[in-house]
């Protein structure tokens, strides 16, 4: 089967213009996590590599390494002192402190060799000691080179500084020193940068990506790609702030393992020490610079105008080059935020109710004397709101519209709410927090909300788009239940028969929920006759949501070449005809659909990967499940099994407590797949279980997931022809894609006869190209057809279809005779290590296809057992030589490196 299994987005886009789990484990309790040992060296390969190839030069007589504080400067530091030991070098280090620095030689002597050292004569003339401790570093060092690995350079005193030159100069050491970023280099060794003996290595933040493989690496188990976000941006990258993150969710409770993945069930906080260290750091500062820290902790953003007025910016400026302040141009406007998020969660634990809101209350008032309206209209309500200020229902609304616009959601629903508690059941306000507690994911609140904004609007009609709206909003709501389509569909018609003019209007959302039925054709025919037809071209802002939907129609149908020029003009259009975002994240997700189907996996991902990141930085939480769902569909089709199953359990851990029964339900179809290929029958069959009744009735991918999980149980095989019966029901629905999904199963399950014909006829009937392989593959394996097997096999391959790839070789070396058997299997054999050592029922007959002989299966039999190529000989009584020889042939035939891996 091909692992597009065209259910993620394509199923779940709604459209609108204006929990349970499956196999838990218990929690892992807290108090058996340690998060404070020493963390592994993760994410600086590349910096610890520069420093290496400087240290090789013979021209590089010291490395700076140059970054903020605690982003692993010290850590690179002490790796290539540890090198440097082993290698045999001498190695000495300091590690400087401003306390220390008001010695002279206070941090620096206890490193040298002990040479008597008189510290007057040091301090005033240091030409002779210099001779001394030169000579005295010769002696200790015993002809070895000398490394001195200084941490935090600036805060070195004069004298150490001074003498760490003439050392230099002298070529007696080489220096690596770690340097804060803002500071300068000392005037002492700043003549070797310009002469070229320096070398500097900026040590940036971690990314994303170190900062997934850190956690994973400290938590020894995958970390929910939430998490990960959470804790990136809470750290700014930073790994002494990240540890320190995860050291204080530990603590609160808020770090868990569910199904092996470690989640938050709040935002990261740091540790009380932390917060401790922030403050010292603040109490420092100028009552002027104090007061500025304070109001960017409470009201986060202020722009350099509000923050300073008509005052004098050096304090600002101060702040900025200390770390403390951050400033960002946006649009014209100079905006300061604090210089990490880290500083504001420590200062407003510090500050009371009372002085939170005396801040809050005066920045709005200071903010609305200099300009109340665009942006800052939303920032003093939120300000207002947040001191508990009372407001006109007026004021909240408009509020609420500008959060709406700024698809800030969560605000959204803050003054929708408080807007209604001021003023009554306004139907514009019940739609705007309806709608925006449906996009973070509160489906079932989502619909009361709704609901009573239709009744809102029926007893007191307004405009006919705010009919609509709240249609599709509650459409959207009731089609996030489990079978909830009747229902929704049942709430357009209903808008429908009362305003027959708005029918047209509310086709899109009728072709979606069309898709979610599998009913292809019935969607193709609501959206009327297609604009998009042969050369897309450009696509207007009127027929952006169509398009969307066009899209992932086409794709159902089996239309993928179709649907991917669609997504793309739409994604375009979206991107610089100034649309709404949300329709960007939308268009994404159908273009993700028909680049997977489109056997563009690595686009799909990137797509779905950009998809999700967006929407998390606004709390969707529909798209993000959606982008979550394409990512597993990828990771199957590549054969990444493993992290198709991580990708399915956060969606399934993500929107089990949201109440989202759809999304939940399509996670668990997909885990199941991706467990039972894996081998691990018992978690599937769990998993399986955990299905709803009717789930494999209304869901093809459900029922292809029960019929592979239960034949891996033991099942009769007469399940298989469900799948060939849902098939070809599906075809006279004009769901092309799934019902060749499901044919092709029914060909790797063992019955490429019974899936052929009518997958050959799919074929025909589409122009993608993902199904034109998939009948291809069926058609040589019911045929034997060693050669085509082959063929397809080489194709599943330049896609990156690892399994398909590996069961498509399996086959032709079961059909070919010895010499070309033997090839074609130690492809598969590669193949399958890449799909994470699959174990589909193909794949399990890998060793049927080597075709041993008898004297070869007895040795490699020896040989598995661990005897020696001499005891086995002894044994058979045969010569080494040809113990040896039938070895060789049996590691060509299973295609493994060595008796290691029998």
């Amino acid at each position: 089967m091909s692992m597009r299994t065209g259910q993620g987005a394509c199923q779940n886009v709604p459209i609108m213009r204006a929990d349970h789990s499956t196999t838990r484990p218990e929690k892992v309790p807290v108090a058996a996590l340690d998060v404070r040992g020493r963390w592994p060296f993760v994410g600086r390969a590349s910096q610890l590599a520069a420093v290496r190839a400087a240290l090789r030069s013979r021209s590089a007589k010291a490395l700076l390494l140059c970054g903020p504080s605690g982003v692993g400067k010290s850590r690179i530091a002490a790796e290539v002192a540890t090198e440097a030991a082993d290698a045999g070098e001498r190695v000495l280090r300091v590690t400087a402190d401003k306390a220390l620095a008001e010695i002279p030689l206070g941090a620096l002597l206890p490193a040298l060799p002990g040479a008597a050292l008189d510290l007057d004569a040091l301090a005033h003339h240091s030409n002779a000691p210099f001779d001394t401790i030169r000579r005295a570093l010769h002696d200790d060092a015993a002809g070895r080179r000398i490394l001195l690995v200084v941490d935090d350079l600036g805060s070195l005193d004069r004298l150490s500084l001074a003498l760490i030159a003439q050392l230099l100069a002298a070529e007696a050491v080489r220096l690596v020193a770690t340097l804060r970023d803002g500071e300068p280099i000392p005037d002492t060794v700043l003549s070797l940068w310009t002469g070229g003996a320096g070398v500097r290595v900026d040590v940036p933040a971690l990314t994303l990506n170190e900062c997934a493989e850190l956690l994973e690496a400290v938590l020894d188990d995958p970390v929910a790609h939430r998490a990960v976000r959470d804790f990136h941006a809470a750290s700014e990258g930073n790994p002494l702030m990240l540890r320190e993150l995860v050291a204080g969710a530990h603590e609160a409770g808020d770090l868990e393992s569910h199904n092996g993945i470690w989640r938050l069930s709040g935002p990261p906080q740091g540790t009380i020490a932390l917060q401790e260290l922030i403050r010292a750091r603040f109490a420092t500062l100028s009552p002027p610079d104090r007061d500025l820290v304070r109001r960017l902790a409470v009201c986060h953003t202020l722009s350099l105008e509000e923050a300073v007025g008509d005052g004098d910016a050096a304090h600002a400026a101060r702040l900025e080059q200390q770390g403390m302040i951050a400033l960002r141009e946006h649009e014209g406007t100079l905006w300061l935020t604090l210089g990490h998020p880290q500083y504001g969660e420590a200062i407003r634990a510090s500050l009371s109710r009372l002085e939170r809101i005396g801040i809050l209350v005066d920045q709005a008032r200071a903010t609305a004397a200099i300009s109340s309206g665009g942006s800052n209209e939303l920032r003093i309500a939120a300000w207002n709101l947040d001191a508990g200020r009372p407001a006109d229902a007026a004021s909240l609304a408009r509020a609420a519209s500008l959060a709406s616009l700024a698809q800030d959601y969560p605000m959204m629903a803050r003054f929708a709410a408080a807007a209604l508690a001021v003023g009554g059941p306004d139907p514009e306000m019940l739609l705007l927090q309806g709608y925006s507690l449906w996009i973070l994911g509160e489906n079932e609140e989502s619909i009361a909300v709704l609901e009573a904004a239709r009744a809102a609007d029926s007893a007191d009609p307004g405009p006919r788009v705010r009919t609509v709206s709240i249609a599709r909003a509650l459409a959207s709501a009731y089609a996030g239940r489990r079978f909830g389509e009747v229902d929704a569909l049942a709430v357009l018609d209903q808008v429908a028969r009362e305003n027959p003019e708005l029918a047209v209007t509310l086709a899109e959302q009728r072709a979606i929920l069309f898709t979610y039925l599998e009913r292809a054709d019935a969607a193709a025919a609501a959206l009327g006759p297609s604009p998009f037809q042969g050369d897309v071209g450009d696509i207007g802002p009127d027929q952006l949501s169509v398009a969307v939907v066009s899209s992932l129609t086409a794709v159902s149908q089996g239309r993928s070449a179709q649907a991917l020029a669609i997504a793309e003009a739409a994604v375009h259009a979206a991107m610089f005809e100034n649309e709404p975002v949300t329709t960007l994240r939308r268009a994404r997700v159908a273009l993700a659909m028909a680049q997977l189907w489109c056997s563009q996996l690595v686009a799909a991902e990137a797509t779905a990967n950009l998809g999700l990141a967006e929407a998390i930085a606004v709390d969707d939480e529909h798209t993000i499940a959606y982008a979550q769902l394409i990512l597993a569909d990828c990771a199957l089709a590549q054969g990444h099994l493993r992290r198709s199953e991580q990708w399915c359990r956060e969606v399934i851990g993500s929107v089990g407590a949201q109440h989202q029964a759809r999304f939940h339900d399509q996670a668990s179809s997909r885990l199941a797949l991706a467990l039972t290929w894996q081998g691990r029958i018992d978690e599937a069959v769990a998993v399986r279980d955990g299905f709803h009744d009717r789930l494999a009735e209304h869901n093809s991918i459900a029922l292809l997931a029960t019929v592979w999980v239960d034949l891996a149980a033991g099942a009769d095989r007469e399940i298989i022809w469900r799948l060939v019966e849902r098939a070809e029901e599906l075809v006279t629905r004009g769901e092309r894609a799934v019902a060749a999904v499901l044919l092709h199963s029914v060909s790797r399950l063992g019955e490429p006869e019974a899936a052929a014909p009518l997958l050959r006829s799919i074929a025909e009937a589409s122009d993608s190209r993902d199904i034109a392989l998939l009948a291809e593959h069926a058609i040589a394996e019911a045929e034997q057809n060693a050669d085509r097997l082959a063929a397809v096999g080489t194709e599943w391959q330049s896609l990156g279809s690892h399994i398909l790839a590996a069961e498509a070789f399996t086959a032709a070396a079961l059909h070919s005779s010895a010499r070309p058997a033997t090839r074609l299997r130690q492809t598969a054999v590669h193949l399958r290590r890449l799909a994470d050592d699959a174990r589909t029922p193909m794949l399990e007959r890998l060793g049927e296809s080597a075709r041993l002989t008898r004297r070869e299966s007895e040795i490699a039999s020896l040989a598995r057992a661990g005897h020696s190529t001499p005891q086995i000989a002894a044994r058979l009584t045969l010569s080494p030589r040809t113990v040896d020889n039938h070895l060789y042939a049996v590691y060509q035939k299973l295609g493994v490196a060595g008796r290691d891996e029998l």
